[in-house]
């Protein structure tokens, strides 16, 4: 798992820095995550798991994917070196 989540921070590495943000808020056990632009992700529920357990201010970097339609964006959690597929719900 470890090499994985190395191996997407590599390809994310050309993104822009405007792509990390920055977790103002997690709510829904996981399922709902409010980064510190005001953007609002609803997160896969497989992997809600995994973030129910992140903290306000964990750093993350939003990268487009294909291999999940129905939440086609990675939020990759640079503190805790965990990803989690999302959809992008809008602003608050």
């Amino acid at each position: 798992m470890r090499y994985f989540f190395f191996a997407l921070v590599l390809i994310a590495a050309s993104a822009s820095a405007a792509d990390t943000h920055s977790i103002e808020e997690i709510s829904d056990s996981g399922r709902v995550i409010i980064l510190d632009d005001d953007s609002v992700w609803g997160v896969d529920s497989a992997d809600s798991v995994d973030s129910s357990v992140w903290t306000a201010a964990d750093d993350v970097l939003i990268v487009k994917t294909d291999d999940e339609p129905s939440h086609p964006y990675l939020l990759i959690n640079k503190d805790e070196k965990e990803t989690v597929h999302a959809k992008y719900m809008g602003k608050l």
